[in-house]
């Protein structure tokens, strides 16, 4: 049998502005564009791109680079996530950022 909790989520679960104003500050982003916690980040080029999801895949976080959009790549968090998951995705792609270089 499935127990249901009655735990107040809504402290702990991440805010997507937290997101978008960590991620916003770093040199390399040019626009943020979103829809609740599914993200869109766009770079200055699609090199720099892929460099980027590449180094996220390496420290164990998943983004995605758009077909139609080679200058963005995207990230969609679970809705679910703490604040804590989100500073330490935040640390994992803004590392990512810093680690490329330009193309």
């Amino acid at each position: 049998a499935y127990e249901i909790s009655t735990r107040d989520w809504s402290s702990d679960v991440c805010s997507s502005d937290l997101i978008e104003e960590k991620l916003s500050q770093h040199e390399r982003v040019i626009e943020i564009r979103r829809k609740g916690l599914f993200f869109a980040i766009d770079m200055e080029n699609a090199e720099v791109v892929q460099q980027v999801v590449e180094k996220n895949l390496e420290a164990g976080l998943l983004s995605f680079w758009f077909l139609s959009c080679p200058w963005s790549f995207r990230i969609a968090p679970p809705l679910n996530m703490t604040m804590e998951e989100a500073e330490q995705g935040v640390a994992i792609i803004l590392k990512s950022m810093d680690d490329t270089t330009s193309l």
